[in-house]
């Protein structure tokens, strides 16, 4: 009896060896190997299963409001580019500015008075409308 446990032993140990040497024999050969089990092994792991699921979920959440922070951070600097441009105190025509600002305000999902306001000044000058520009025509 003690001769099958030791032969059953040594069969597993043979088998678990054989494995790990392939493994690491595969590791060390070819580097993409590495990055498909790795792929592997994260596609199969759920998140949500590690015990350091609640700090993952609080950092998800940071990272979040992080990112709402900077998006409405870039709203705001491009409504104050666009509030620039078009004050009228240079008297410049800062017409395809302004159109540039506004589109990428549109794009940000920026929806306040300043694209209102924006959108009036392109009217009105290209329409030729703007009192100033009626002036210096005349």
């Amino acid at each position: 009896m003690l001769f099958r446990d030791v032969d059953y032993l040594t069969r597993l140990l043979s088998i678990v060896g054989g494995i790990l040497s392939i493994t690491v024999a595969m590791l060390t050969v070819s580097p993409n190997v590495r990055g498909r089990l790795a792929r592997w092994l994260l596609s199969s792991l759920d998140p949500a299963d590690l015990p350091q699921a609640a700090p993952m979920r609080h950092i998800s959440e940071r990272l979040d409001s992080v990112e709402q922070a900077l998006n409405q951070l870039q709203r705001d600097t491009v409504k104050n580019t666009l509030m620039h441009l078009m004050r009228e105190d240079d008297g410049d025509d800062h017409t395809q500015e302004v159109a540039y600002e506004l589109a990428k305000l549109k794009a940000l999902g920026g929806d306040c008075w300043v694209v209102d306001a924006a959108q009036r000044y392109l009217i009105d000058h290209t329409t030729g409308a703007h009192p100033r520009r009626g002036k210096e025509e005349q």
